[in-house]
């Protein structure tokens, strides 16, 4: 199955002066590095995800299939995050238990999954390998900060609204083993056939990512010659706030 992953990031805001912006605009490498560093530095924010897909023969017709938010300790190394699935049979008189928002909890030891109310516990390890999705979506969010940091190839591609445009690579299998991007982690992970990892940022002079986007293309999936999926696209967006701020993580 062939994929390509396209990341999208757009950081903006105020402050800094035109001479610290041209001299990093000018040095991609040494813009990403700082962007990277200035996240880090903030050491807290919060998050608000929505995951979309799209199939190639209806490109206008987005599907919003789960959203998320949250909020990320670097220093505490805690983070939380509530996400929910779009209902499989929206209008459905009795909801299914996934039909209501999940809450996951994290550090690096475990993760405590609340559902209806009821949190279980597992070790991360375990729920990196059996939790399936939920199981494997604080490794997603836990790499958001290092997709700067590893950037390779980076390169300006232009400037937008006061903003830096650059475009940038990371290592799909290591990106893969670290758990990035949760659907496809074990796919990326791969040591053959593994998917080049392509990124862009758009940075403004505060150097804080405030929006972070991937995009998957997925080739069409075939059986014995007949269609069981179609080409499609995923597309999910983070949009990062509140840097700085104290957060709530319960637990």
């Amino acid at each position: 199955m062939a994929v390509t992953l396209v990341l999208v990031g757009l950081a903006g805001g105020c402050g800094g002066n035109d001479e610290s912006a041209a001299s990093t605009a000018a040095d991609p490498a040494k813009a990403l590095a700082l962007a990277a560093a200035r996240l880090r530095g903030e050491g807290t924010f919060r998050f608000e995800a929505s995951f979309t897909r799209v199939q190639k023969t209806a490109p206008d017709d987005v599907e919003e299939y789960a959203t998320a938010e949250g909020a990320v300790d670097l220093g505490a190394g805690r983070s939380r995050a509530s996400f929910e699935l779009a209902p499989l049979f929206p209008g459905r008189e009795n909801e299914a238990p996934l039909d209501k928002p999940v809450e996951l909890r994290w550090n690096s030891e475990s993760v405590t999954a609340v559902v209806e109310g009821r949190p279980q516990r597992f070790a991360r390890a375990r729920a990196r390998e059996s939790g399936g999705l939920f199981g494997r979506y604080p490794d997603e969010v836990d790499a958001l900060d290092d997709l700067l940091a590893d950037a390779v190839r980076p390169r300006l591609l232009g400037s937008e609204g006061g903003e830096e445009h650059y475009g940038f690579e990371i290592d799909s299998r290591r990106a893969g083993r670290r758990g990035f991007p949760a659907e496809l982690s074990k796919l990326f992970a791969q040591e053959r056939r593994s998917p080049r990892l392509e990124l862009e940022t758009w940075i403004g002079e505060d150097g804080l990512p405030s929006r972070l986007d991937y995009v998957v293309r997925l080739e069409p999936v075939r059986n014995a010659g007949k269609l069981v999926l179609p080409a499609r696209t995923i597309r999910v967006t983070y949009r990062l706030s509140a840097f700085g701020d104290a957060v709530e993580l319960r637990g």
